[in-house]
């Protein structure tokens, strides 16, 4: 102990010394240096360390300079230890960022506090080698705490990077490894040699601190000091990924086939919260990180089970490759995240219903407001009521009201071409179809502070409830790309009363005496809850006809190129039949004509001529029946009859086991039990949490099921579908109840079910906000639904307690039937309104069923003639100065060439450079404006150069920055300019150009978009 003690005070003595001898002339240092064989010459030693500022210097006050002419010898010592230990692992990190940037960026958003610190224990690899390098040159032998922290971090951090991508070249990812288009062997292997000779560079020179120390004390504190930095980064490294991993683990057991296992993983997922980080792995799998490369997850098992902890359907819209959409995906789910700024600033739903034929016309009028830096684009998915009729769209342009026009994406055969309508990407409003009543708005531009108009005009058919009263389902949104923080009214009148479940809904009468419900609609009710309005209905319902003059001339049409096309036929018949006899004879016969003499000679004149003469018989017959026209009135008749409500024998209720009805659990339970004793109620819960899963129970034991159950995560509920359907068709008049929240969109299982005895009536009820499409849910399972939509009201349990009630027994309903007659009828003709709306649902389930029977170009006529936006036609606003729009049957001509570039997946449109800048679009065209450009080689051989300038600027201006941190006393002279800079400046011109670096590639991309936004190079 004491010759430890005197050992030290021995060495500090001695650095005493050395601090003095150090004060002492730079000659004899210089010589000292020279004698030892491990330092430069004098100049070369001033110049490059700055051990001590120059004495001349000093003496005439002017800061010492140096010129960047390289003059300083390397030995080769020097070259391995700053190459291997310096510049090959700060290189190799630069390059990693340049070329792996995307990944590092959904890594850092996904784990932010993680990946800095193992980035900057990676940065303590060079820096730390930098520092003893230098100290050792300096013949500076401290090695103080902090000193061999960093040391020892060094090794730690080298030596973890050595281990790990050891591992992963090992273990690798195939998936992975398809991402990225090459193996693992080149990149992990070179970064598992560089990091493990960048460690023993540390280790070296950790050694070189050691054995300059004089006493064994000293030399264990270096040991000491360097293993608890080598521990600490270790340490700090591991802790970094310990909640990935574990995450990561607990996601392989939620996928696990073991279902203890999988509850297990789901109950540790739901316990940590990690939605956000769930939903950046579904969005793009190189998010995972370390964890991912040896625990890796199939995308679209990833999006499965985030649908499993979070109950909510996974929704992908960051994805920027429009090319590689399909056209059904564009359409439906490239809406958008909402626009800062652009806001719906009020909206009015107006209409006026007619109780007396169980129909309605409604308005929704919308002024979108937009108050970002420049003009936007408004998009929204619109649910309409099933059997919605929309006949038509108007937008308002400083002022001016300008009505849309109906364009077809298919056209008949001797209709003329009706398909092409102009449309750029300066459309201000479209209104298109994307299926089971959804309907896609465009609005652009919006400009900048200011706002724009457009009304939607739809035909909507009441639901009637009972004997005494209907329902107005109300349409809502499903998705759009702006905020609902604005003012929203209904406006509703009837010659009826009115009635409507919530209490800001106001009655009224107005002057005529017609019933008035209005009052402000909440954002909720915009989106997901509809609005329950209902309408008296008259004593007795009678039956209404009305006049379709619009049918009656398409009739006339289609009878009159009948006969066009039989004519022709004939015609053609004929000159055939002549050829064939001119090219037989190939001479002309003589007609001998043989007159009786006991009749008269000028009639049997008269008799020849007309035979010898048929064409113009047949002409003159033709001719006749196109002037004569003769076409039946035709007559739209609907038919109100009183019918009862059979209530079923045999009820499934398929209940789903998702936290979105963890809150209703009390209604349904207060719902199931309103059900009419007579109808024999078994319970089903569609959830994986449960014992007994997909196992039917009898109504108490169900409700009591329900009660002690945890509604948790997502649950899929197809095969709970299936197993109900089968069960509900083994008996007559069997019945299927679903009550479900948000269903997955991926779903692709097919299951086998049993032939049905009799084929179940399918109900559903949904809370979600219209997510779920259950055609699209149960489109491999054809032989389930068609689903009939509850109504919705005020809560879930009021609104099947009403539903159910109608299967007693003395309660009665109303069948609507809509059909077409040429009898004049007896019964009492519509009133003008009434008869536009008759004709517009007759004729918009004419086209469904027309599309059902895949005659499209047939539905596309109807649609044209009447003016709807259905499954073939689409609602296009034109601004007026680029010229009128295009009358049916008109086609413009292309002025692009035949070999111009399609877009690859599109259906019913030719997307490519057309005229000046235009796109002829058909009817359905794809969810908003899809240009073709031809900057993708040019943003290519951008991208390499900005990279190139990144990474050239970013070590520049490292190497400046560290001269400065360094170099404290010498003044850099650049060569060619008059300019001196100290080591503040250094420092700040260094972190300049490594900011400036760093911007270059952004402001290359920037540059880039506004060029694509502006279609240049197009």
């Amino acid at each position: 102990m004491s010759d430890d003690i005197h050992d030290e005070s021995l060495e500090a003595s001695g650095r005493k010394s050395s601090r003095k001898g150090r004060k002492g002339s730079t000659a004899v240092a210089a010589a000292n240096d020279i004698a030892d064989g491990t330092e430069f010459n004098t100049a070369g030693s001033a110049g490059a360390f700055g051990d001590d500022a120059d004495a001349d210097y000093k003496q005439k006050g002017v800061p010492p300079r140096l010129n960047l002419k390289w003059n300083i010898p390397l030995s080769f010592y020097d070259l391995c230890i700053v190459t291997l230990g310096v510049v090959i692992p700060f290189g190799m990190l630069l390059t990693g960022c340049a070329f792996a940037a995307k990944r590092l960026t959904l890594v850092l958003l996904n784990h932010p506090l993680e990946t800095g610190l193992q980035i900057a224990f990676a940065l303590m690899i060079p820096v730390a080698n930098l520092r003893m390098w230098r100290s050792l040159k300096r013949d500076d032998h401290r090695f103080s705490l902090v000193r061999g922290l960093l040391a020892g971090s060094a090794v730690g951090a080298a030596l973890t990077l050595c281990v790990v991508s050891t591992a992963a070249l090992i273990v690798g990812c195939d998936t992975l490894q398809s991402r990225i288009g090459t193996t693992f062997e080149t990149g992990f292997s070179a970064l598992s040699s560089f990091t493990f000779v960048s460690m023993l560079i540390a280790v070296f020179q950790i050694n070189r601190f050691r054995l300059a120390r004089d006493f064994r004390s000293s030399r264990a504190q270096v040991l000491m000091f360097s293993t608890f930095g080598i521990i600490l980064s270790i340490a700090a490294l591991c802790a970094t990924e310990v909640r990935s991993f574990y995450v990561r683990i607990a996601e392989k057991s939620a996928v696990a086939n073991d279902k203890s296992e999988r509850e297990r993983g789901l109950r540790v997922l739901r316990t940590l919260n990690v939605e956000p980080q769930l939903r950046m792995e579904c969005t793009d799998d190189r998010a995972v990180g370390l964890a991912g490369l040896f625990f890796p997850i199939k995308l679209t098992t990833q999006r499965q089970l985030y649908f499993a902890v979070t109950g909510k359907p996974f929704r992908d819209v960051n994805t920027g490759d429009l090319s590689a959409m399909s056209d059904d995906y564009l359409r439906r789910h490239v809406v958008g995240e909402p626009v800062k700024g652009l806001t719906l600033a009020r909206s009015l739903v107006s209409g006026a219903l007619s109780p007396a034929t169980l129909t309605s016309t409604v308005n929704w009028t919308y002024v979108f407001k937009n108050e970002s830096a420049g003009p936007q684009e408004a998009r929204a998915e619109i649910a309409l009521p099933a059997g919605t009729a929309v006949t038509g769209m108007t937008l308002w342009v400083n002022g001016e009201a300008t009505d849309a026009r109906i364009a077809v994406s298919v056209s008949e055969k001797g209709q003329g071409d009706q398909s092409w309508v102009q449309a750029d990407h300066y459309c201000p409003a479209m209104l298109t179809p994307v299926g089971h009543g959804r309907f896609l708005l465009h609005c652009y531009p919006v400009e900048q502070d200011q706002e724009l108009k457009v009304r939607i005009t739809m035909v909507v058919p009441l639901k009637a409830e009972s004997a005494s009263q209907a329902a107005l389902p109300i349409p809502r949104f499903v998705a759009a790309n702006f905020t609902l923080d604005g003012e929203h009214m209904l406006r509703l009148k009837s010659p009826m009363n009115l009635k409507a479940h919530s209490s800001k809904l106001r009655h009224s009468l107005s002057t005529s005496g017609q019933h008035i419900i209005a009052g402000p609609l909440s954002k909720e009710e915009l989106k997901g809850t509809e609005t329950g309005i209902s309408a008296q209905l008259p004593a007795k319902m009678e039956q209404v006809a009305v006049l379709d003059m619009i049918s009656t001339k398409l009739k006339e049409q289609e009878e009159k190129e009948k006969i066009r096309r039989k004519q022709e036929q004939d015609l053609a018949a004929q000159a055939e039949a002549e050829a064939e006899l001119a090219e037989e004879d190939g001479k002309p016969q003589q007609v001998v004509v043989m007159i009786d003499g006991s009749r008269g000679v000028r009639q049997q004149l008269e008799d020849v001529a007309r035979i010898l003469k048929p064409a113009a018989k047949k002409k003159l017959k033709i001719a006749q029946a196109l002037k004569k026209g003769q076409v039946a009135k035709r007559y739209v008749v609907e038919t109100i009859k009183p019918i009862s409500v059979k209530p079923p024998k045999n009820l499934i209720v398929v209940l789903d086991g998702s936290s979105a009805l963890a809150k209703q659990a009390d209604q349904i339970t207060a719902a199931l039990r309103s059900i009419p004793k007579g109808v024999i109620t078994s319970v089903m819960v569609a959830s994986e949490e449960q014992k007994k899963v997909l196992e039917p129970l009898a109504l108490e034991s169900g409700i009591k099921l329900i009660t002690d159950m945890k509604f948790v995560g997502g649950q899929d509920n197809l095969q709970a579908v299936v197993k109900a359907s089968e069960l509900a068709g083994e008996s007559a008049n069997g019945a299927v109840l679903w009550i479900h929240g948000p269903q997955p969109a991926f779903n692709r299982e097919i299951y086998i079910m049993s032939q049905y005895s009799n084929i179940p009536a399918f109900y559903e009820y949904s809370i979600d906000s219209g997510e779920t499409d259950t055609l699209e849910f149960f489109k491999n399972h054809s032989e389930i639904g068609p689903f009939t939509q509850i109504p919705k009201g005020v809560s879930l349990g009021k609104d099947i307690e009403s539903f159910v009630s109608r299967w007693k027994n003395d309660r009665v309903n109303y069948a609507v039937a809509l059909a077409e007659t040429t009898d004049k009828p007896t019964c009492r003709m519509a009133t003008p309104k009434e008869a536009a709306e008759l004709m517009a649902l007759h004729a918009n389930a004419y086209c469904d069923q027309l599309i059902s029977e895949r005659k499209a170009s047939r539905a596309a006529t109807i649609a044209a003639t009447y003016g709807l936006v259905t499954a073939v036609s689409s609602a296009i606003v034109q601004h007026r100065e680029l010229g009128s729009n295009l009358t049916l049957g008109s086609q413009p001509e292309p002025s692009y060439d035949e070999d111009s570039p399609k877009l690859q997946g599109a259906t019913n449109g030719t997307i490519g450079p057309q005229g000046d800048d235009a796109t002829y679009v058909t009817g359905i065209n794809t969810a908003g404006t899809v240009r073709v450009n031809n900057l993708a080689n040019l943003e290519a051989l951008l991208n390499i150069f900005s990279n190139l300038v990144e990474m050239g600027g970013m070590l520049v201006g490292f190497a400046l920055m560290m001269h400065g941190f360094f170099q404290r006393r010498i003044a850099v002279q650049l060569p060619g300019l008059n300019l001196c800079l100290n080591s503040n400046q250094r420092i700040a011109f260094g972190i300049g150009i490594m900011i400036l670096a760093f911007s270059v590639p952004g402001l290359v991309n920037w540059f880039v978009a506004s060029a694509r936004d502006a279609n240049m190079f197009s």
